[in-house]
């Protein structure tokens, strides 16, 4: 499959970039010339260069350079389109390709003057795609937070979405919207820090996501965040039969004590469960999660062998050894 990355900063089209731009026209006028010797292209990548590149125009120009790009992309019949930071405002308008997108993957999405664009892609892509990335970009303290449920809406359904990464941070109605519109979803992950407010009680309504099987929640969690991860993760864990089950926290924050008991919640152990990050898993971690447990109904006690025996990876950390 042919593939396309574009830089923002280019010419060779109608009118000038702001600022003069003469360099942006002349890149510009490269990309066209690329494109219109390679027709076989199916996948574009947007990335506006780095600022402090030798390459990098003025804001302005990059979204004249992308205003004046994207019409010779949609005509083409792409079958994934990326795009990055400034990229992603000028999307709005129309659909990307001249047939249904499977793929699309919007990075460093900036905090404001998107909701148009990102809606945009989803409601002339949304019902053919397959996997969708939304990144958000990264702030002080993580994702930036963005209005995901209006995106998700405007899609007006994904029947065919099975893989779904997010790095923007979800609230309830984002997360009732994914489990609305995105029936199909098999691999999910969102920021770790998403897990509050609501998100998992959302996510674990009746008939909601029936196919997931890999949930990764990653990223950065704050003191305290992980009694509140106890407490909403079995929302969303019991009734589950996951084939993984990943929880990271990048941030030495011991928050084992609390996540062992919620995956303890699970219908069934998954059989790759990653803790890394979340604390060590000392000897009385790691036995809670085989421990004996009752059966149902029975009121007596039986090994959860079984559950245990799913399990064919398991990573976390070891406790520091001490003198």
């Amino acid at each position: 499959m042919g593939r396309c990355r574009a830089a923002g900063g280019g010419g060779g089209a109608s009118g000038t970039p702001p600022g003069g731009g003469a360099q942006t026209r002349r890149h510009l006028a490269s990309v066209l010339a690329f494109l219109s010797r390679t027709p076989g292209v199916r996948e574009v990548s947007l990335t506006p260069c780095i600022e402090g590149d030798a390459c990098a125009p003025p804001g302005a120009a990059v979204d004249w350079f992308y205003t004046h790009l994207l019409p010779a992309l949609r005509r083409r019949p792409l079958t994934a389109f990326y795009a990055a930071d400034a990229a992603v405002r000028a999307l709005g308008g129309g659909p990307l390709s001249a047939v249904p997108l499977t793929s699309v993957g919007l990075f460093s999405i900036p905090q404001h003057g998107v909701d148009d664009a990102v809606a945009s892609v989803l409601r002339h892509h949304g019902r053919a795609l397959v996997d969708l990335t939304l990144t958000g970009a990264l702030l002080g303290g993580g994702p930036a937070v963005h209005a995901v449920a209006p995106w998700v809406a405007a899609s007006g359904g994904m029947p065919a979405l099975t893989t779904l990464h997010l790095s923007v941070i979800l609230d309830a109605a984002a997360a009732a919207a994914i489990a609305s519109y995105c029936p199909a979803v098999v691999d999910l992950d969102a920021p770790l820090l998403s897990l509050e407010g609501g998100v998992c009680a959302a996510l674990a309504a009746p008939a909601a996501l029936p196919a997931l099987r890999r949930l990764a929640f990653l990223g950065h969690a704050g003191h305290g965040h992980g009694v509140r991860v106890g407490a909403e993760l079995p929302l969303l864990l019991a009734r589950r039969r996951l084939s993984a089950l990943t929880l990271y926290e990048g941030r030495p924050h011991a928050v084992a004590a609390a996540v062992v008991p919620a995956v303890k919640a699970a219908g069934a152990l998954p059989d790759a469960l990653h803790l890394g990050g979340v604390g060590p898993l000392d000897d009385g971690l790691l036995g809670a999660l085989c421990d004996a447990g009752v059966a149902p109904g029975s009121g007596v006690a039986r090994p959860r062998r079984r559950a245990a025996r799913r399990v064919r990876v398991l990573y976390g950390a070891a406790p520091r050894a001490s003198c």
